[in-house]
Order: C-alpha cells, then structure tokens, then sequence
C-alpha cells in the first residue's frame, strides 16, 4: 500500500464557482484507492491499473463506492492506516458489523 492524490473537481457551476481538491488516499491494488477526509470514505475503482511511478489520479475517472457512517461511528473516529492494511474479509466485517 502507497499513499497517492486524490483529485477531486467540481465544475458544475462554472469556472468561476467551481473547485479543485486534492486529498491524500491510499493505493489498496493497482486498480482500488481508498480515499477518507472529513465527510467520508470513498473507495475509487479504476478501469485501469494505476502506474507504479503515478502520483496521482482524478476522481472523475473511477466509479466511486461511498460509506458514511461505519457500525454508528463517524470518520473522524476511523483509524485509516489499520483500515487500509485489511482483508477484504476484515473489511466487510467492518463495514457491515457482522463476520461471516
């Protein structure tokens, strides 16, 4: 796992009110990056491999899997580091507060 940026724009309402963000995410596998701030938790999935010497991506590109709120805490409350190094089984238990 790497840390890459994540770029995020919104330019809906124009070039004058519209917005660019760069936040830092979590490269999970070449093709899945894991992005957290504030309001959420994305989780981005590329069509293609993201390169290894890559710095960044653009949201825009990637489908986008979002989660709000993990077994009633909030972000803030998330330990990123140890949530980006799990399994995908210990991250569905995670997300869905139950195992198999």
């Amino acid at each position: 796992m790497r840390r890459i940026i994540v770029v995020t724009e919104d330019y809906s309402d124009g070039p004058i009110l519209g917005w660019t963000r760069h936040d830092e995410g979590f490269l999970i596998n070449p093709r899945l990056v894991l992005d957290a701030d504030e309001m959420d938790l994305d989780f981005l999935l590329f069509d293609e491999p993201i390169a290894d010497d890559q710095q960044s991506v653009n949201a825009r590109d990637a489908l986008h899997f979002q989660v709000d709120i993990f077994q009633g805490n909030s972000v803030e409350d998330i330990d990123i580091e140890k949530l980006a190094n799990m399994t995908i089984a210990q991250l569905g238990e995670f997300l869905t507060g139950t195992s198999k």
